[in-house]
């Protein structure tokens, strides 16, 4: 019977993409991959799929695209790699993709998380930090997610923001209406290990009229930790 592989292939450059990794990809017959309109991924690992059937999904058809490989190689001797940005416990749907292929073999391969570079520029441990992603979800999980971050902060924890439907405008925005030093030092990463990488290094008040990326890491540095 085939296995199933959740690959995560790192932040961006493929200096950050594990052996682990590699050998997965090269060893399946199947790869799922985010299209290039929608992620780095196949620029990532281009070299390591030739000759294989390639899925590619986007942010609208994704769940469809899995439950049809799903559907397609269940019960079948065949190796599937998911590729999955970075990290796939961090921020990737683990526990929907584990459902979709509950009756695969799963192995989930760690990647190296835009978290990790994130928390390495700013020179925060991660022990002290709490990981809050806004990617994907409804208005009112949202809404729940806002004051969590804000209670994390208050407790003392760094904050690194993994930005989508909420910006870094937005948490700046909502953290300074309740109280929170606008000289708050935040570190805000567009691109991270890209060769358009952008690091921004600031403060709450002045990341509130800028414009980034939608997809970018945002680090808010407690004062408590420092």
């Amino acid at each position: 019977m085939g296995k199933v592989y959740i690959v995560g292939i790192g932040p961006g450059s493929p200096k950050y993409l594990t052996d682990k990794a590699k050998e997965a990809i090269k060893g399946a017959d199947v790869v799922v991959a985010w299209d290039e309109s929608s992620s780095y991924e196949l620029k990532t690992i281009e070299r390591l799929t030739e000759g294989k059937k390639l899925y590619l999904q986007n942010g609208e058809n994704f769940v469809k695209v899995y439950e049809e490989v799903a559907q397609e190689y269940r019960g079948k001797d065949t190796n599937i790699a998911l590729i999955i940005t970075g990290d796939p416990c961090i921020s990737s749907g683990i526990k929907h993709l584990t459902r979709i292929f509950k009756e695969f073999d799963i192995e989930v391969i760690s990647g190296i998380s835009s978290v990790q570079i994130a928390a390495a520029l700013a020179r925060i441990s991660l022990e002290e930090s709490a990981v809050i992603s806004f990617h994907y979800h409804g208005e009112v999980e949202l809404e729940e997610k806002m004051k969590e971050l804000l209670e994390l902060f208050k407790r003392g924890r760094h904050i690194i923001a993994l930005t989508g439907e909420v910006t870094p405008n937005e948490i700046a925005e909502y953290l300074m209406s309740k109280g929170v030093d606008g000289k708050t030092q935040v570190l805000v990463c567009e691109n991270l290990t890209l060769s358009d990488e952008k690091i921004f290094r600031g403060t709450l008040n002045q990341i509130r009229d800028k414009k980034f990326s939608p997809l970018s890491v945002s680090v808010i540095i407690n004062p408590k930790k420092q």
